[in-house]
């Protein structure tokens, strides 16, 4: 049977405790500390959201682990509270609704209780009270529970991908909070170089969720957290809409379980929302969902900037995008976390290309290179050569840039990944455009409408596709219209409304 939201309180309260009297004791224990909502939220791991929305009575009574955690965060025995705050509390507002003078004077009712709480505790009236041992609420996923998810996952990442929906389902062992969070975190990493890989993950970071033991709430915010996730591979797949609704769901899942003690990191909510609001091109809200979750976290100062960087690459601001990959560099840590280092220097070389400062590009080649071989990323290894062709392109080494990108093209025709092949496309033509190569240039125009049309691509592409094979047509193509386009379909790949202003 699913416990009730006031189980584990004293009989007597049970029945009578309300939002308002929670209200009344987290200003409580907030003058009794001397804290800041803020302060109180840090020290029980809580967000400051959660505490602010129970001081302003925006919500119940909460479950009872939330009040023990609360309790000893600020160093007082759960009996004082449950056999004298508490009741005091509550004596104190039904005496108020029955118009009763309960004599606070000048003094605030909250005043009044932190001095007799003071009161209580300094006159030793507190060993009066019955003992009652208290076990200290750790947050989930602890330290150690952590640790065990990723012997967990060794276990599961030995076995062949299609096998490990079954062992989670059928084993007790993965029911475990952490593991999910390790998946779901195993999911994002592998979202830029293995979308169907990371699609599997966050698929079964929430079977692994649903299944984990808990009360309503925390499987509740397990399974939101999860949610996020899966809809984040929709969103790398280009799904726009679907993604949109999957996030929604994680919403509702993640509100459910406020109250509960789930350590689960809220400012990577912040961070995919901002991923996402970023390909619907609402940049605005995107940055503040950054900047937010940079306050959250600023330990993961790098990664959030890397995002807010992108943003702006998006918006066609490319020195506000060089800015914050260069403010990223000082937080990125290259030796705890080399992937996220390679993805910072690739995309300052890519936004180098981008403003034509292809020799400053040119200087970091040699350490991608080397970063990308040493963690085996072969997506990133065929980039590095599309991005070595763009810069030889640029230094004026046309036959070189010629060798890379035709070689970058044919195996995105094996990928059959229209989009980059397109782009990849578009910088060859450019480089024919600049030899002389009008022949090559048109054979290449009919090519992207061929390829385009056969996807399915939607409209306002295709008219954009259809003008420059219309203009190269008429030996009228220029590398000006072709890096037009080139920059035009990055940002209708996510954006079908998106019309070509060639």
């Amino acid at each position: 049977m699913a416990k009730k939201p006031l189980d584990g309180y004293p009989p007597a309260l049970a029945g009578r405790l309300t939002g308002d009297d929670f209200a009344t004791l987290v200003g409580t224990l907030i003058g009794w500390r001397g804290w800041t909502q803020k302060k109180l939220a840090d020290e029980a791991r809580l967000s400051c959201r959660t505490v602010y929305n129970y001081k302003q009575k925006v919500k119940a009574f909460p479950a009872r682990p939330v009040l023990v955690q609360l309790v000893e965060v600020c160093g007082l025995r759960l009996d004082i509270v449950d056999h004298w705050l508490l009741p005091s509390i509550v004596l104190q507002r039904e005496l108020e609704a029955a118009a009763v003078d309960v004599g606070a004077g000048p003094l605030s009712s909250v005043e009044v209780l932190i001095q007799q709480l003071r009161l209580l505790l300094t006159e030793g009236a507190a060993g009066l009270l019955p003992a009652e041992p208290v076990e200290p609420v750790e947050p989930r996923p602890t330290a150690a529970e952590r640790e065990e998810a990723q012997m967990l996952w060794s276990h599961l990442a030995a076995c062949p991908e299609e096998d490990r929906p079954y062992l989670v389902e059928t084993c007790d062992s993965f029911h475990r909070v952490a593991l999910a969070e390790l998946l779901c975190h195993e999911s994002e990493e592998a979202a830029s170089d293995r979308a169907d890989q990371a699609a599997a993950l966050a698929q079964l970071a929430l079977q692994v969720a649903r299944l984990a033991p808990g009360d309503p709430a925390t499987q509740s915010r397990g399974e939101g957290y999860a949610l996020f996730f899966c809809a984040n591979t929709t969103r790398v797949g280009g799904e726009l809409p679907p993604a949109r609704s999957g996030f929604e769901d994680g919403l509702r899942s993640w509100k459910e379980g406020e109250g509960s003690l789930q350590n689960l990191a809220e400012w990577r909510v912040l961070d995919l929302e901002t991923s996402l609001l970023r390909d619907e091109r609402d940049f605005e809200r995107a940055l503040q969902k950054g900047e937010q979750a940079l306050a959250m976290a600023p330990e993961a100062a790098g990664r959030i900037l890397l995002k807010k960087a992108s943003v702006y690459e998006q918006m066609g601001d490319g020195e506000a995008a060089l800015a914050a990959l260069r403010q990223a560099e000082t937080y990125v840590d290259r030796q705890r976390e080399p992937r996220l280092h390679l993805i910072q220097r690739f995309n300052l070389a890519t936004t180098l290309v981008s403003l034509n400062h292809h020799e400053d590009a040119e200087e970091l080649l040699p350490e991608i290179r080397s970063l990308a071989a040493r963690l085996e990323l072969a997506s990133y290894s065929l980039r590095v050569r599309w991005l070595t062709g763009r810069i030889d392109a640029g230094r004026g080494r046309l036959m070189s840039a010629l060798v890379h990108l035709e070689e970058v093209r044919a195996v995105f025709a094996d990928l059959t990944s229209p989009w980059d092949w397109a782009l990849v496309t578009l910088d060859l033509a450019v480089v024919r455009l600049r030899r002389g190569d009008k022949e090559e240039v048109r054979d290449l125009a009919l090519k992207l409408v061929e390829v385009f049309e056969a996807q399915g691509i939607h409209r306002e592409a295709m008219v954009a596709l259809h003008l420059f094979c219309e203009a190269a047509e008429h030996e009228a193509a220029t590398v000006e219209f072709a890096e037009r386009l080139a920059a035009y379909l990055r940002k209708a790949q996510r954006d079908p409304g998106l019309a070509f202003e060639g």
